[in-house]
């Protein structure tokens, strides 16, 4: 074990939804990735690569028809029903069997996409040839009501080139793109590069795929993508004829704290709408621009902007699936800035208990670029150095962020660049504020009473999601994680998300 690496808060918050509070399958799952996956430099792979042995036992148990009903399940682009019996040719109620109703939740003609280890243990034990062929049936299925998602499946059923499914993938990838969902884009048009049969094609696929990634938040991806443009004699060009890859080469090298902010933010901001955002975020940005420039005239004027702005803010679209009528949204990069500024707006007017929610929120959610916890650090860090009063449960939150290079979860690394996640040492740099070693352990200091489903629901609600997201991840009703939340509250006498990190930050700094 030589040097060290970092875990980006945005990737704890994806493993440690994916081991719902199982420390063992978060390491196992951390143990599989690169030390650039973890620091949130590239994607992540999908499904995750461990395996947990529940997840295996059930795999190697299916019989084939419900073998083929689940991988169908794991590689579609369409959640509904219908198009499931129809690409799998089974009867409803073998759906409906004891079976696979505990695997894939159905309601109002939909079903909930199958937890991510079982995916990961399907995918691990398929051939080439079942998933070209799951694909074909997938395809089919879609072609007869036109679908457009048709193309995607009809990509990966096939093994050679052709441009004009290359060409109809970039199309789709481009309306992805537009629409918010950038992973999605990525996706789509990086099997757009695979397909192509010209070089012109493939830059095409390339560009999008190149734009996509860097709005997903990962810079790291976004060169390649541009590099492949470059090889190809296509290279991107940025609004001002720049190129592209010097606009990623500052993303990646923006100083964390600067001492005017504001204008760290600005130049920032400037800088990224060169490369081509889609239109709703270069407006969102550049409106941004003008709030943080009113701020400095008129604080109460700027806050009433903001306010208005976030009203307005229409909710993150889904990576994947995708589905073809959800409202577009801003990509993550932008929401990322916008979460950021919230933060810093909440700091500044004292609600830090709030600013350290929203923080915890889209850092687990987003990918938080270094800028944007410049920003956040350097005005909190000014408040706290300057006497400002901060609420003792998160001072030292922001204090840390003001202060380390980068927010994020220390680990151990390998030469080689795999790493070796221990559980008794992960912890965030901000006061131990959630505490990754272990959601049994943490809580073990504040109660004894939880039941392993609440631990799983707490574990999830700190990791930021809403009650939303913690259903689909648990495939559980909204009701219930109502009711599990409720539980923990009462068990623990808090109120609110706040208060739970709040239980956290003590919990921690008890164990430390």
């Amino acid at each position: 074990m030589i040097g060290g690496a970092r875990i980006a808060p945005s990737v704890v918050g994806r493993l440690n939804r994916y081991a719902a509070g199982d420390p063992h399958v978060f390491r196992a799952a951390a143990n599989l990735l690169t030390g650039r996956q973890l620091r949130g430099e590239t994607s992540l792979p999908d499904p995750l690569p461990a395996i947990t042995d529940r997840a295996r036992a059930v795999v190697t148990s299916l019989t084939a028809a419900e073998r083929r009903v689940l991988l169908c399940a794991s590689v579609t682009t369409d959640d509904r029903v219908r198009t499931l019996l129809a690409a799998t040719g089974v009867d409803i109620r073998v759906l409906l069997s004891p079976r696979l109703a505990e695997l894939v939740r159905i309601h109002g003609g939909r079903f909930t996409r199958i937890s991510e280890p079982i995916r990961a243990a399907l995918m691990a034990t398929a051939s080439r040839a079942e998933v070209r062929e799951v694909h074909r049936s997938i395809a089919r299925a879609l072609h007869a009501g036109r679908d457009p998602r048709r193309y995607w499946h009809v990509a990966g059923s096939v093994t050679g080139s052709d441009d004009r499914l290359a060409r109809q993938l970039v199309h789709l990838a481009r309306n992805r793109y537009e629409a918010g969902a950038c992973e999605t884009a990525v996706r789509i048009a990086a099997q757009g590069v695979a397909v192509s049969a010209s070089a012109e094609c493939a830059a095409d696929a390339a560009r999008i795929a190149g734009l996509a990634s860097f709005w997903a938040g990962f810079p790291e991806d976004a060169e390649h993508w541009f590099r492949r443009c470059e090889e190809r004699g296509h290279p991107v060009v940025t609004g001002n004829g720049g190129s592209a890859l010097e606009i990623v080469a500052f993303v990646r090298t923006s100083p964390q704290a600067q001492a005017d902010p504001k204008e760290s933010a600005r130049r920032f901001i400037g800088t990224i709408c060169e490369l081509d955002p889609p239109a709703r975020d270069e407006s969102a940005l550049r409106h941004l621009a003008r709030i943080i420039e009113t701020y400095e005239q008129d604080r109460a004027v700027s806050d009433e902007m903001f306010a208005a702005f976030l009203l307005s803010m229409p909710p993150l679209v889904s990576a994947w699936p995708w589905d073809p009528l959800t409202p577009p949204s801003y990509t993550p990069l932008v929401a990322a800035q916008i979460c950021t500024l919230q933060a810093a707006f909440h700091a500044q007017a004292g609600a830090f208990p709030v600013a350290a929610e929203a923080v915890l929120r889209a850092g687990n959610r987003l990918p938080l670029l270094p800028v944007s916890w410049g920003i956040i650090g350097s005005i909190v860090g000014a408040i706290a150095t300057s006497g400002g009063v901060l609420d003792p449960l998160f001072a030292q939150l922001f204090k840390d962020l003001a202060l380390v290079p980068t927010p994020a979860w220390e680990i151990e690394g390998e030469a080689a660049g795999q790493v070796t996640v221990d559980a008794t040492r992960i912890h965030s740099v901000g006061a131990h504020a959630v505490d990754h070693r272990s959601v049994d352990d943490v809580i073990h200091d504040a109660s004894e009473g939880l039941t392993r489903r609440e631990r799983q629901v707490l574990s999830l609600a700190i990791a930021g999601l809403r009650n939303e997201g913690i259903s689909a991840e648990l495939n559980i009703s909204a009701r219930t994680v109502e009711v599990h939340l409720g539980n923990v509250y009462r068990k623990l006498k808090v109120k609110s998300r706040a208060e739970l990190a709040a239980v956290f930050v003590r919990s921690s700094r008890t164990r430390a």
